[in-house]
């Protein structure tokens, strides 16, 4: 829905509630605006019309009285859940919400070209046109609001990029490729400027860093995440992904270094890397029990 009102009308709500967000604070998990209307409200909502054609005109009655059913318990809801998870936790849900409602700066498309596979061992001519080739790639992508591989596919990519094309005949020769003429001389014009880029401008990939000798440390980091989610009635899913995890172990800046993630657990495993908290399991191993905490 945001992402439809920031196409369309070239805006963003000021501020937003996720009542779905919310209830996850209350230990709710992923459950649908019915479950969550019945469970804190004990109001049912009729589903009958779900599949209803929403581009037609016009609606019945019956859709849309469930268009308004969708939104009319949404504030006695965000109430709701307020009073049961405290003011805390509705900071907490707060800032969720807001990251949710901010859109994610959209990445430089000249680094686009790292996430092929097998980039890191690109060099010379075919990094640089790899580059310009997925550069192209990701902005007709982002203008016509379409995902980069229905552009062109991992396959043409990898294709052109290995046999670098100059004509139209050669480029026949290449798999995965799209023949619309656009898209052909677009492609042809994108090896062309990464034959005449400057080597300089050529943005290359980071080291890729080798975590394998952390991989003790993050299955105990991520243990007592999953036990601190559990003790909070978070579902440990919602606090960290292994990515995550690894980040903050491998000394990355990451998410569990910001806001209530950081206070809920970044910080405890900072002091487990640091050495001041022990670990032990109680309860024939259904609990970590977490010493120094």
């Amino acid at each position: 829905d945001l992402e439809i009102m920031r196409r369309e009308v070239g805006t963003l709500p000021s501020a937003l509630v996720d009542t779905q967000i919310a209830a996850a604070f209350a230990g709710a998990g992923n459950q649908s605006l019915l479950s969550l209307c019945k469970r804190h409200l004990n109001v049912v909502i009729e589903k009958g019309d779900r599949l209803t054609d929403w581009t037609a005109r016009p609606l019945r009655e019956s859709a849309r009285l469930y268009a308004a059913s969708d939104v009319a318990h949404l504030h006695a809801l965000a109430d709701e859940l307020r009073t049961e998870i405290g003011e805390e936790r509705w900071g907490w849900a707060l800032d969720e919400c807001e990251a949710s409602r901010t859109p994610p700066e959209q990445a430089d498309v000249n680094k686009a070209w790292w996430r092929v596979r097998g980039s890191r061992a690109l060099r010379g001519d075919r990094a640089r046109v790899a580059q310009t080739l997925c550069a192209w790639r990701e902005e007709t992508a982002r203008g016509r609001n379409v995902p980069p591989r229905t552009i062109i596919g991992d396959l043409g990519l990898d294709s052109v990029i290995s046999r670098m094309p100059r004509s139209k005949a050669d480029l026949d020769g290449c798999r995965g490729v799209p023949n619309d003429p656009r898209s052909v001389q677009a492609i042809l014009d994108s090896i062309e400027a990464g034959l005449a880029m400057d080597p300089k401008e050529l943005s290359t990939p980071p080291e890729e860093s080798d975590d394998r000798g952390l991989a003790s440390a993050v299955i105990l980091a991520g243990a007592i995440v999953s036990q601190r989610a559990r003790n909070l009635g978070l579902d440990p899913s919602m606090v960290a992904a292994r990515a995550d995890i690894t980040a903050i172990v491998s000394g990355r800046k990451g998410r569990l270094d910001e806001g209530w993630r950081e206070q809920v657990v970044g910080d405890l495993v900072h002091r487990l890397l640091a050495g001041e908290i022990t670990l032990r399991l109680a309860d024939s191993g259904r609990t970590l029990v977490i010493e120094g905490d």
